[in-house]
């Protein structure tokens, strides 16, 4: 009887007396499984971010790196004159993913760790270069068992990151490359805020009053400097005190109260400025050429503020008007500053007001979820502060038997 329920199921489809007539659908299927294999790569980079597509490439570059220092190691290990080819082109290319094997990308994780890579960096390089055997597996180019194996080799846990940095700081590696990533943000004071802005008044020029805007953007809103980018001309209605804008990270378009620093640096702005296309106009720069024939086209102002000038000018600014305390109580430019540290010290600054409502700030900042504003609160000094009835005497002093 389960025979015939399985014949049944089998022949469902296939009209009575045209038993070939299916034929012509294993042949559709099987065309468009080798299709679907032939795009599994350009399928997934068309759904990417181009921050993702820059994240990936820099991930495979590096794990390029790596197996050319393992090529070379197999090379003196096989004998004099044995020439092995470099594996070469990776990201463009799954074929070249065929013999990637376990092994291969856990000495990649072990390799970033000796190199003295910061345990974040280790985490999204490893995330993206099991990414790509993931892809090269669905392109029927490596093998499922060893994606398998693959799969299986973990990110490090917070708590062994430290683990691992304690022990790197004791052998003197350093974690940290020159002009790479901050490993923490810069909280910058609402005071120095202040500073910055009456600096950029006392300057009073063009380009200063075009930044202080933008620092009214970054440090009273909290805007990320992509959004600050695609800002259009005529997103401020000075007359209600609102400016809309479009929030890509959460596919939203916001409108926010104007705080009164920036409605009145917008209306310095449009004294000097008459924007057309984006509010803040980009600086016109011919086509360039690099030795190596590397083409940078060129810019007009219509084409705006990009986000990596304004991290580049965030940065100045920062380094021209803005100092911080060393130990010994020097004061130095304050160095590397960015449009996240401006955004992250105003988040920071909204979660420490009492009663502070989470979906509010959610709101106000374009996050998705809750669990990133909640991770700007910041604890308490006295970790029980809000759990305790403290007396209304002074709190006693334990005193010394000695």
């Amino acid at each position: 009887m389960e025979r015939a329920d399985d014949l049944f199921e089998e022949t469902a489809l296939v009209p009575v007396g045209d038993e070939d007539a299916s034929a012509w659908i294993i042949e559709a299927a099987r065309v468009a499984n080798e299709k679907a294999q032939e795009d599994v790569l350009e399928s997934y980079l068309e759904a990417c971010s181009d921050q993702t597509i820059r994240r990936h490439k820099a991930a495979v570059a590096l794990f390029e790196q790596y197996l050319e220092e393992a090529r070379k190691e197999a090379e003196k290990k096989g004998g004099a004159g044995r020439r092995l080819p470099p594996m070469k082109n990776l990201f463009h290319d799954l074929a070249q993913w065929t013999y990637i094997s376990f092994g291969l990308v856990e000495g990649f994780r072990r390799w970033m760790v000796t190199k003295g890579y910061a345990i974040g960096t280790i985490n999204v390089r490893l995330d993206s270069v099991k990414m790509f055997c993931t892809l090269a597996m669905k392109a029927k180019y490596l093998d499922a068992d060893e994606h398998a194996r693959i799969y299986r080799v973990r990110k490090i846990r917070p708590s062994e990151g430290r683990n691992i940095d304690e022990k790197r700081e004791k052998r003197g590696v350093n974690t940290r490359k020159e002009g790479s990533k901050k490993g923490e943000p810069i909280l910058v004071d609402p005071q120095l805020h202040r500073r910055l802005k009456d600096a950029l008044l006392v300057d009073g020029s063009d380009l200063a009053i075009r930044d202080l805007l933008l620092v009214c953007f970054l440090a009273d809103h909290g805007l990320r400097e992509g959004e600050v980018s695609g800002l259009p001309a005529n997103c401020i209605d000075l007359e209600r005190g609102t400016f809309t804008f479009y929030r890509h990270k959460v596919d939203k378009t916001q409108t926010h109260w104007l705080s009164d620093e920036t409605a009145k640096a917008a209306r310095l702005y449009f004294g000097r400025f008459r924007p057309t296309k984006r509010l803040f106009e980009g600086d016109p720069r011919r086509v360039k050429v690099r030795e190596d024939g590397q083409v940078y086209p060129g810019k007009t102002r219509e084409d705006g503020y990009d986000e990596n000038s304004i991290y580049v000018r965030v940065r100045e600014l920062g380094r021209r008007y803005l100092t911080k305390e060393l130990p010994d109580g020097c004061q130095v430019p304050l160095d590397n500053l960015s449009p996240h540290d401006l955004r992250h010290s105003w988040a920071t600054e909204q979660a420490r007001k009492k009663g502070v409502n989470i979906k509010a700030l959610q709101d106000a900042g374009g996050w998705s979820n809750p669990f990133m504003p909640l991770s700007y609160i910041v604890s308490n000094e006295i970790a029980n502060d809000d759990l305790i009835d403290l007396p209304s005497a002074p709190p006693r002093v334990r005193k010394d038997r000695s």
